[in-house]
This record gives structure tokens, C-alpha cells and sequence, in this order.
């Protein structure tokens, strides 16, 4: 068949095939990301709640840096030209590798430290006049 030669009704049913078809896929991508962010502030949630924030910080910290070196190393053989299985391969060993390394860095902890740090050079340039932490200050 030519497409001049086809009817208003079999144009119509073809574009509207192509639109459920598209829509289907962008739904399912739209409605995983809607309970992602739901799982995610559900945990955040229940995380503050329990007073264990800290603890929620560090493993999006962990799962973040896990899954980039994952991508990274899966991304870096790839564009080396190797085969996919060992890409993948690869890529999982170092997500392992990383997630090892990681396990025992605390994301609250380093941002105290640093804040800890920050305060005690401005005392040394700014001076003594500067409140402690915890100090109340008018």
C-alpha cells in the first residue's frame, strides 16, 4: 500500500499504535522513577524519625559512589573496544572493590570534621572573638 492511498481511519489507528506505544514505554520509565523517589523519601522519613539520618546520608553515599565506579570502569571497557561480558565483569568487580573501600567512610563524620576544621582556621585568621560551637551567641 502507498501512503496516499490509505484512509483517514488507517492513518489515524497507525499514529495511534505509535502514540500508545510510546506512551507505554515513557509511563513505565515515569511511573519506576515516581516509586524510586517514593521509596526514597519514604527511608528518608522513616530514617529522621527513628533519629538514624546519618545512616541514610552514608548509604546514598556509598550507592552513589559504588554505581558511578561501576558505570565508569562497564563505560571506560567499552570504549576500549572489549567484549560486553567482560565489561560487565569488570564493571561488577569494581563496584565490589569500591563498595569495600567505602564501607567504612562516614559522610556525617568527614562533614563534621571539615566543619570542625573551617571553624578552628577562621578562629586563627579572624581571631578569638569568634563563638565556639555550641556557644551561645547574641
Amino acid at each position: 500500500m502507498e501512503f496516499g492511498r490509505k484512509s483517514a481511519a488507517d492513518l489515524l489507528s497507525v499514529s495511534q499504535g505509535v502514540l500508545a506505544s510510546w506512551l507505554s514505554v515513557d509511563l513505565n520509565a515515569m511511573l519506576a522513577k515516581i516509586v524510586t523517589i517514593a521509596a526514597l523519601a519514604r527511608a528518608f522519613h522513616v530514617a529522621r524519625r527513628e533519629g538514624r539520618a546519618g545512616d541514610a546520608v552514608d548509604g546514598l553515599f556509598r550507592g552513589a559512589v559504588t554505581a558511578a565506579t561501576s558505570l565508569a570502569v562497564v563505560s571506560a571497557v567499552a570504549a576500549l573496544g572489549g567484549p560486553a561480558g567482560l565489561a560487565l565483569l569488570v564493571g561488577l568487580i569494581a563496584g565490589m572493590l569500591a563498595a569495600k573501600a567505602v564501607s567504612r567512610v562516614s559522610v556525617v563524620e568527614v562533614g563534621q570534621v571539615v566543619a570542625e576544621q573551617a571553624r578552628a582556621s577562621a578562629r586563627l585568621l579572624l581571631g578569638p572573638g569568634l563563638p565556639r560551637r555550641g556557644s551561645a551567641s547574641s
